[in-house]
């Protein structure tokens, strides 16, 4: 199995694919070949582990360092790509998303997702990629092998657990606007309006401005007559804003 180190190099490996030559890399048909992009190698790994126990599946590795991704998936080819949505914790798995999309490739993207961690408006913005599918880890490996073979044949998978929160993600994210997306992120980042106003490269006066707006939407969004700003940031933080990078 190939192991993909953190700095995107090869360590040696007993599957013929990284030695074998570009000519004859191409497996059988029957076989998918797969990818995962993931903060934690060891869970990666574990489902590597059951992957690889089936015939038709070969699990090329991990990658932990999402910098590598294009390089990667141009050289081992894989036809489904396992990206854990919280790899730098939230970054890095939108990261890959989007450049796995915008590039010349066919690899299937796969979302693998915490629920209870990642936050509806870190699963708003993995929705807005357009993946080709999600798996929750609550589902357990059973589940992960048939989404891998969904995804490989060309058909979306969405998690029934995502399905339940999907809608409430895309509300949270189309709350905003993209100047208030920006200052909510940083507020959800920083936890105050004066960091906020340094991230976002806006005058006090206009964090204030935006501020206003925002407070009035959450709370109208939550049913509440007002909302403070320090509950504001936890309603952020709680929802996940901390895990997005702020819009340009």
């Amino acid at each position: 199995m190939l192991t993909v180190t953190s700095n995107g190099s090869w360590e040696e490996v007993s599957a013929t694919v990284a030695e074998t030559p570009s000519h004859a890399v191409t497996q059988p048909a029957r076989e998918v070949r797969v990818l995962a992009i993931d903060r934690q190698v060891s869970v990666a790994e574990a489902f590597g582990r059951r992957l690889h126990d089936e015939e038709d599946l070969v699990f090329l590795g991990v990658l932990t360092n999402p910098n590598a991704t294009l390089e990667t998936i141009r050289r081992l080819r894989p036809h489904v790509c396992l990206i854990d949505l919280l790899a730098g914790d939230g970054h890095e798995g939108l990261r890959a998303l989007r450049e796995i999309a915008l590039a010349d490739t066919s690899t299937g993207r796969l979302v693998i997702v915490d629920l209870d961690a990642a936050g509806t408006a870190l699963i708003g913005e993995a929705l807005a990629c357009e993946p080709d599918g999600f798996f929750a880890t609550s589902e357990g490996l059973e589940e992960l092998v048939k989404a891998v073979r969904q995804i490989a044949e060309g058909q979306d998978r969405f998690s029934p657990e995502v399905e339940m929160v999907a809608g409430t993600a895309q509300a949270i994210r189309g709350l905003f606007s993209r100047g208030e997306l920006r200052v909510v992120c940083a507020l959800a980042k920083h936890g105050n309006k004066a960091e906020a106003a340094e991230a976002t490269y806006y005058s006090s006066e206009t964090i204030n401005t935006y501020v206003r707006r925002i407070r009035k939407h959450v709370a109208e969004h939550e049913g509440r007559s007002s909302i403070r700003l320090p509950d504001l940031i936890a309603w952020a933080r709680e929802h996940g804003f901390h895990r997005i990078d702020i819009p340009d």
